[in-house]
Order: structure tokens, then sequence, then C-alpha cells
């Protein structure tokens, strides 16, 4: 994808990364745009770490616990810090 100034400050990548891996399953009510729903999950403090997959636990069912695993990773291969939040 074609920018301007460095990539880390352009934040094509992360751009790229959402084209290419946007797949994403929901059911969305009649009448609500997809548009309209919000992923429930923000970073806050990096524009290069990136949400990879959201999945439930895989022992949720034997445990009776519910779970969830977030697999996030820093895109530019570097170090940095950010928060998850719902």
């Amino acid at each position: 994808m074609p920018h301007q100034g460095r990539l880390l400050e352009s934040g094509v990548y992360k751009q790229a990364l959402q084209f290419i891996n946007d797949v994403s399953i929901r059911t969305v009510p009649t009448g609500i745009s997809d548009e309209d729903i919000k992923s429930p999950f923000q970073i806050v403090g990096s524009n290069s770490v990136i949400l990879d997959a959201v999945k439930r636990g895989e022992d949720d069912e034997m445990t009776g616990r519910s779970t969830v695993i977030l697999r996030m990773f820093e895109s530019l291969g570097g170090r940095t810090k950010g928060t998850m939040s719902m």
C-alpha cells in the first residue's frame, strides 16, 4: 500500500493487515448494518499492536468455565507497550 513518510508512522501496515485478514463471523440483527457494530476490544498506547485472534478457551466445556483467549502481536518488529480494554 502506498504511503507518505516512514512506515512506522504511516499506519499503513495495520491497514494492510485489516484488509488481508478482516474475517469475522457475527450474527447481525435485522435492520442493523455491519458497520454499526464495533469491536468490544480496544488497544490503547500503541498503533503497532494487532489483535490477531479471539477464541473461546479449549477446556471450557469440561470445566464449566467461560474463558477467552486473545492473541496479540507487535506488528513492526520492535518493542512497545499497550493496554487492552473492553
